[in-house]
């Protein structure tokens, strides 16, 4: 009789323990938590249904370009890959093999020029990295020569093209989604 006496004890405790915990972190939130400074009331919510968005024409612009880039990499690969699993001699076959590694290095490079130039403050940039030549369209309205020459710079490290293999284009709100040669 003794023993079940003191496992009650003990579990009356445990739950007198958990009850004094519960009752403390309430008052430590009640009393760091003060709603009021925040300017926000428990359990207000806003409703969105999106129609305030501003939309900019250029995140437009840039979204839709990668789309597209994104579509007509994933077709290349595709039909490379079927070359290569197909009844092709060894000749196509390695040709075949040869250009999808060559475009999984461009489209590496792509993804590093334009991260790479966002890294140096531009809002957004896609480039297109060909086997001759590279096009980096950035979101800016203006473009000094300086930034012109880091831009290619970076293209230049990237890619180990040449300066005269390079074009940097602008898109900016003014010209509606329409690019400007630099």
């Amino acid at each position: 009789m003794v023993k079940k006496k003191k496992k009650s004890f003990r579990s009356a405790g445990f739950f007198i323990v958990l009850a004094l915990c519960l009752c403390g972190s309430i008052y430590l939130n009640w009393y760091f938590g003060d709603s009021e400074e925040s300017g926000k009331t428990l359990g207000e919510s806003i409703l969105v249904d999106g129609s305030n968005v501003e939309e900019d024409p250029n995140e437009q612009y840039f979204i839709n370009a990668r789309i597209d880039r994104k579509a007509a990499y994933d077709t290349a690969v595709s039909e490379l890959n079927s070359i290569i699993n197909g009844n092709a001699d060894s000749k196509s076959k390695a040709s075949a093999t040869e250009e999808l590694t060559r475009l999984a290095l461009s489209n590496n490079q792509q993804v590093k020029i334009e991260q790479l130039v966002v890294a140096k403050g531009y809002k957004d940039c896609i480039a297109f990295v060909d086997k001759n030549n590279t096009t980096v369209i950035v979101d800016c309205e203006t473009l000094s020569s300086a930034d012109a020459n880091a831009i290619k710079d970076i293209v230049i490290r990237t890619t180990e093209q040449s300066a005269s293999d390079v074009r940097i284009l602008t898109v900016s709100p003014e010209t509606n989604g329409n690019s400007t040669a630099i």
